[in-house]
């Protein structure tokens, strides 16, 4: 059963204007990535697995209405899907780019797979590694290449002097069009811990530059111990950093979990959610930084009184403000799917929940729709088995 705020007023539903379906066959299939057509198609990605199986990527494209238009597992065993975008320029415009991470912990490698808008492959590379690295997403570059960020194992050269604390250095990628050519952007040193959640290619002071959103616990001076805070760093085409911004509560800890660019309908620039740590709480945590990347506009936790933990964002298009989802902690310690509309000062404007009573669910991605509705894609735990979800609610969140 389906939990939501607005069970005064439910009624019959209406499926073309809200909805809830499954996607996947036999075994676990989990929602971890969305990316809406201008058509209103969906593509919807996740990862299948079984008592028997490792994690496989899972794929399928939908219509509007989330009927399913083709559906198929890709990928190699051991393999988990993060991100899927759109190719908006080159050989491949209008096709879609897939990274994912190939077997796990100090094993992982991460590939890259191009698919046309009828699933089929088009091409793959595993990124060629003398260490573990791990993406976190792709992001598709106006000289056609694929920009990729994530984190990597510690290179002792870039942290120095060398720590036993160290456990990841921040790496962002680029990789050809034609999956023949893999070049270093930005490697960076001096954190224990942190990834890039996300790349963006930026016009700053007359050059591109290209500036990578995630955390770091990297010391902000040497007075500062190291404490996980939202991070910045702004590149040039060389890796050389020209700016760092960070933000967060001291004495606490933020860790991010998405980045977007945000349209100018909602005061140009980017947002980031994640979650802040103090202690046993977690609460959601946002940042909203200029396009310039001059100053972190609004950074703030939002509070809602229980365990929170922030996963996406998507900029809302007919109302003010953003769509933030995250998964809300129960007593149980099982876990709901939580979505908020909140304007640009921060304040709410509405918030639901989705989940099965003792199920274990989880969120995955936000999608604002053309029509103002909301796409969530997650996983609700049923009875027996995991299912990627599609979750369609109406602009001020009814279902």
């Amino acid at each position: 059963m389906l939990l939501g705020c607005d069970t005064g007023n439910r009624v019959d539903p209406v499926f073309q204007d809200h909805f809830i379906k499954y996607y996947g066959e036999d075994g676990n299939q989990e929602g971890v990535d969305i990316y809406v057509n201008s058509d209103g198609s969906m593509i919807l990605l996740g990862n299948s697995s079984s008592l028997t199986e490792l994690s496989i990527p899972f794929i399928v494209k939908t219509d509007s209405l989330g009927n399913v238009l083709w559906q198929h597992q890709m990928g190699g065993r051991n393999e988990k899907a993060v991100d899927v975008e759109l190719i908006t320029s080159g050989t491949h415009q209008g096709k879609l780019v897939v990274v994912s991470n190939v077997g796990t912990d100090t094993e992982s490698k991460i590939r890259l797979t191009i698919v046309d808008q009828s699933g089929h492959g088009i091409d793959s590379l595993i990124l060629p590694t003398d260490a573990w690295q791990t993406v976190k997403s792709v992001t598709p570059s106006s000289d056609n290449d694929f920009i990729v960020c994530g984190y990597a194992a510690p290179d002792p050269i870039r942290n120095s002097p060398p720590s036993p604390d160290d456990q990841a250095d921040i790496i962002s990628l680029r990789v050809s069009q034609s999956l023949t050519s893999v070049d270093t952007l930005s490697w960076q040193g001096g954190e224990h811990e942190g990834f890039a959640v996300k790349v963006f290619e930026v016009p700053l002071q007359g050059e591109t530059k290209y500036a990578l959103f995630g955390y770091s616990d990297r010391p902000v001076t040497q007075s500062v111990g190291f404490e996980d805070k939202f991070e910045v760093l702004v590149v040039d085409v060389f890796g050389q950093p020209s700016l760092r911004l960070t933000s967060g509560q001291k004495g606490e800890k933020q860790k991010a979990a998405r980045a977007i660019r945000v349209p100018a309908s909602q005061e140009d620039g980017y947002f980031m959610i994640g979650t802040n740590e103090d202690g046993a709480n977690r609460d959601i945590f946002i940042a909203k930084y200029s396009n310039d990347l001059s100053v972190a506009k609004l950074a703030q936790k939002l509070p809602y009184g229980r365990k929170m933990e922030g996963v996406a964002v998507a900029s809302a298009i007919q109302e003010e403000g953003y769509f933030l989802l995250a998964n809300e902690t129960q007593d149980n310690n099982n876990r709901n799917i939580f979505l908020v509309h909140i304007r640009l000062d921060g304040s709410e404007v509405w918030s639901t929940t989705f989940g099965t009573d003792d199920g274990d669910d989880t969120a995955g991605a936000v999608a604002a729709l053309k029509d103002g509705r909301i796409a969530v894609l997650g996983t609700i735990d049923l009875e027996t088995q995991k299912k990627m979800a599609l979750i369609i609610v109406t602009k001020t969140g009814g279902f």
